[in-house]
């Protein structure tokens, strides 16, 4: 049973090589997850989705009043 072990774990990068994806991905993420915090903070007051409805809606009933 070892010998099959050591014979599939052969094929495998070293233990180290994991710990660095799994860093990468950990700093990925991080960094993922700061950008979409600051475009929500950076967001301009027309840029929002609630602000975006209140003008599409204002701007029917501004439509209606004419007709």
């Amino acid at each position: 049973m070892q010998e099959f072990l050591d014979r599939v774990t052969g094929f495998l990068p070293p233990g180290t090589a994991f710990i660095y994806g799994a860093g990468i991905v950990i700093v990925i993420l991080g960094g993922q997850y700061v950008t979409c915090l600051l475009q929500e903070t950076l967001m301009l007051p027309w840029m929002k989705q609630e602000n975006q409805l209140q003008r599409k809606r204002l701007l029917e009933e501004k439509n209606n009043q004419k007709s």
